[in-house]
């Protein structure tokens, strides 16, 4: 046989070779992915607990839910962890036995779906956002049948926060004044601070050093709804910046401040003074209603014939858990575990990821950037496979640096914005996540509705009264 025709032999048996062994490799790989055990044979840490799917005939007491409504375009979410985010608030909510989620449904969605056992949280909102009668309505019902309202104001109308709440506030004899609080005190130029920063009491609840960053002021009839105001120091005095009520079954607490919630620093936000007691009684009282715990019944899962492997929630300080909140992750818990995976969670460190088929970190809310950082190369180099998810960052730092820009030299302008938690996770990855929230339409609203700078200037300008 002569070379060329040799070749052209070995070629074409060649090819029906290839033909041949293709499938077969492609069979042989399948077959060693469904069947190569993704479980590994020894134990799960003891830390993982095994989260257990209820069956239809043993329902789920639920806890009280706090929701935070981002459906009107809130500016400050329960999951930021920036300087002007609420996941410090979201921590100690968690911790306090509250399951903590937030909406961007419609309204009237919202209110069909949840029990009067629920909080609903209405922040500071975009210039241009308004309810509808239908949803004033249907949120005065469902306060009169037992549930419970948290609203958020802030001084001088700013971003249009008083014409978005007062419709709502105006079904319980409330409003928003458009003005703000100050101290008469300390105007000086070197004490800023104190004089934006009034502080104040509850006298009802016997908690002193309360603090807001330039509150406004709440007007009620009834002198007996007031839950803290100032004293005469202020301008105007004995302005009242915290109310509640009770309406129906339900009840209402109204502050006239959305900052003093932020993450902050020790001089500004919910680590200052007793901010943090204050909002946390606010939430206990909130939630102490008479009225039936909700219960949750599932049909029972239809489980896989086999073991494919397990899933590990790694819940350290995170914002969401696999729990039957609006913003749980059961069903997610539900759906693995019915397609023959043990599902498991975790709130500590583990030593290696290595028994888990899938491990999921659902937007950390705190943990050190180095905690973080060896979390993250001990996922890479141990787990088989990880998903990260991650949340809306609503800091609107540089607008409002820019407004207050008269306050330069106070602490407030000192601080920037830490890079997300999950990020020292991710970028073992090579993956960043962006301090962002995705909002629709074009304007921007932040900027057309910013009179902050100009209010402060005029404040700044105004002569002291005499005595």
């Amino acid at each position: 046989m002569n070379p060329k025709a040799k070749w052209r032999y070995f070629d074409r048996h060649r090819k029906r070779d290839l033909l041949f062994l293709t499938p077969l490799i492609l069979l042989l790989c399948i077959l060693s992915c469904r069947h190569t055990p993704l479980v590994s044979k020894e134990p799960p840490p003891p830390s993982a607990k095994k989260i257990f799917i209820h069956p239809k005939d043993k329902p789920v007491v639920c806890p009280t839910e706090v929701i935070f409504d981002l459906s009107k375009e809130q500016v400050f979410s329960p999951w930021d962890t920036g300087f002007m985010g609420y996941s410090d608030l979201s921590i100690m909510l968690l911790k306090s036995g509250f399951w903590v989620s937030s909406n961007s449904r419609s309204l009237l969605e919202l209110l069909e779906e949840i029990s009067e056992d629920t909080i609903i949280v209405f922040g500071v909102a975009k210039g241009h956002s308004v309810f509808t009668e239908e949803e004033l309505s249907g949120l005065e019902a469902y306060v009169r049948n037992g549930g419970s309202l948290l609203i958020l104001g802030e001084h001088d109308n700013m971003f249009g926060s008083s014409d978005f709440q007062n419709p709502l506030m105006e079904r319980f004899g409330l409003r928003f004044d458009p003005v703000a609080v100050v101290s008469q005190q300390n105007k000086d130029q070197a004490s800023k601070m104190d004089f934006f920063w009034p502080w104040f009491s509850s006298g009802p609840w016997h908690i002193s050093d309360i603090r807001f960053f330039l509150p406004g002021v709440i007007a009620t009839a009834d002198p007996d709804d007031i839950l803290a105001m100032t004293d005469e120091t202020t301008l105007p005095g004995h302005a009242v910046l915290a109310i509640l009520q009770e309406v129906g079954k339900g009840r209402v607490v109204a502050c006239a401040d959305a900052e003093f919630l932020w993450n902050g620093n020790d001089v500004m936000g919910l680590k200052v003074g007793n901010n943090m007691e204050f909002i946390r009684r606010i939430f206990l009282w909130l939630a102490q209603k008479e009225i039936p715990k909700r219960h949750v019944f599932d049909p029972p899962p239809v489980h896989s014939s086999r073991v494919r492997g397990r899933v590990l929630f790694d819940l350290q300080d995170c914002a969401r858990e696999p729990d039957h909140s609006g913003g749980g992750l059961y069903q997610l818990a539900r759906a693995f575990e019915t397609q023959g995976y043990e599902v498991f969670s975790v709130h500590e460190p583990l030593p290696d990821y290595g028994g888990f088929s899938l491990v999921i970190i659902p937007w950390p809310l705190s943990q050190g950037p180095a905690i973080l950082k060896e979390k993250g190369r001990l996922l890479f180099d141990s787990a088989r496979r990880v998903l990260l998810l991650g949340e809306a960052h609503s800091s609107f730092q540089a607008i409002i640096q820019h407004d207050v820009s008269v306050l330069e030299g106070t602490p407030f302008l000192n601080f920037q914005d830490p890079s997300p938690p999950l990020n020292g996770i991710a970028e073992a990855f090579n993956i960043m996540f962006q301090p962002y929230t995705v909002m629709e339409g074009e304007e921007n609203f932040l900027l057309r509705y910013s009179r902050l700078g100009t209010f402060v200037f005029q404040i700044l300008k105004t002569p002291k009264p005499s005595p």
